[in-house]
């Protein structure tokens, strides 16, 4: 018998030790277990973290960029505007139209159509974002700097922009894009500044100033303005 016993004893020890074993493997499996768990949440809180500031960030940039353009292209839209007014009130322009429409000799009809376009070309000469630049006398003829040249039937209403114009019943007017009427085939397509025009010593219009500018070149201000993504990649 106490032999038997004694033969006992390390079965039970090694029963012990066996169950020691398994529960240590238990524990340390949960162990890791929760530690990958804890990395694994750790890892998607950080990238939340981190993809949320770099949204941020684009989002700022973004705004800031569309803030800096509109604020460039409210100054380019601000130096047009004076340069119509400042040809509006040109005296020696306004002269040049005023009796344009009583010169009966097409000579010198010629000539003062010339004298108009040289002052004309003075501001829209070598300008790639002026289209081009175009008087209308109350009488309707229509004198226009550059190559660029409308497209004039019998109605000088027949024109867009002096349509537009005499139809806003307004002095000045920005007109939104609009296709050019040239003479030729290609379609140019342009935003306008509108103006009457005036001397010094009368407060009727004396004719109509129009200087249209491309959608080419409205188009590149706004060019570099790109839009925010919000895609996620895990």
């Amino acid at each position: 018998m106490l032999f038997g016993r004694k033969k006992e004893v390390p079965d039970i020890i090694n029963g012990l030790e066996k169950e020691k074993v398994s529960t240590a493997w238990r524990l340390n499996l949960g162990l890791a277990v929760i530690v990958m768990l804890s990395i694994f949440v750790l890892n998607v809180a950080c990238f939340g973290m981190i993809s949320n500031s770099m949204l941020s960030h684009a989002k700022e940039n973004s705004t800031e960029l569309i803030k800096q353009t509109s604020n460039n292209i409210e100054v380019i839209l601000t130096s047009f505007d004076e340069m119509a007014m400042t040809l509006s009130r040109n005296h020696t322009l306004a002269e040049y139209i005023i009796g344009h429409d009583d010169i009966k000799d097409i000579h010198l009809r010629t000539e003062n159509e010339r004298r108009i376009e040289e002052i004309l070309n003075n501001y829209a000469k070598k300008r790639k974002d002026i289209a081009n630049i175009a008087v209308v006398s109350n009488g309707g003829a229509y004198i226009t700097s550059g190559e660029v040249k409308q497209n004039i039937g019998e109605n000088i209403n027949d024109i867009y922009a002096v349509k537009a114009y005499r139809e806003s019943d307004k002095q000045s007017l920005w007109l939104n894009t609009h296709t050019l009427d040239t003479s030729s085939s290609e379609n140019i397509q342009v935003f306008s500044i509108i103006k009457g025009i005036y001397t010094s010593s009368s407060l009727k219009s004396q004719g109509i100033l129009i200087i249209n500018i491309t959608e080419e070149y409205l188009y590149s201000l706004i060019s570099d303005v790109k839009p925010v993504t919000t895609e996620k990649s895990i």
